[in-house]
């Protein structure tokens, strides 16, 4: 019996968590379909960088739910991906983020209401974050990304609207 109860809490840790706890969450059920998004970046200097992106969502097979496209930046065109799941040991959703050109995934810290998603995770030197904060009102999100040094000094900020498309 023990062997067995291990077996499916390592099922479940790999997994991403219980099947149909992500689909649950109306803040995902609420991003389905396709998306386009423009926005500016904006770097410590005050210099600007337009942004649009195109992406679509969907609940996974592996209790996951994934946002995936491209981002056009500049002019650099990367490939993302948002892929987020439940953590079942720490009842908390996680994030891990890719990008073309990454050479490993970043993981983020998920808080989540109905209308909201705040992700966090460590960038760069000890004491860095990198916090971004989407609301969502009806077919339209609006969104916040802020990059801090170790001192709190703003590196970059990026603002962005995504609409839904279909």
């Amino acid at each position: 019996m023990r062997f067995l109860c291990l077996v499916v809490s390592l099922l479940l840790a790999t997994t991403g968590g219980l099947p149909g706890e992500i689909q649950k969450e109306p803040f995902f059920r609420s991003l389905l379909g396709s998306w386009e998004g423009k926005g500016t970046l904006t770097n410590a200097d005050g210099e600007r960088t337009q942004i649009e992106e195109e992406w679509s969502a969907a609940f996974g097979d592996d209790a996951t739910f994934a946002m995936e496209g491209t981002r056009q930046w500049g002019d650099d065109r990367q490939e993302f991906r948002w892929e987020y799941s439940f953590n079942p040991t720490s009842e908390l959703y996680e994030c891990l983020y890719w990008h073309t050109g990454m050479e490993e995934k970043l993981r983020f810290e998920v808080s989540l209401t109905e209308t909201t998603v705040e992700l966090r995770a460590p960038f760069g030197d000890p004491g860095s974050e990198l916090l971004i904060r989407n609301t969502k009102k009806a077919d339209e999100i609006s969104g916040e990304v802020t990059m801090t040094s170790a001192s709190g000094n703003e590196l970059l900020t990026i603002e962005m609207v995504h609409k839904k498309k279909d």
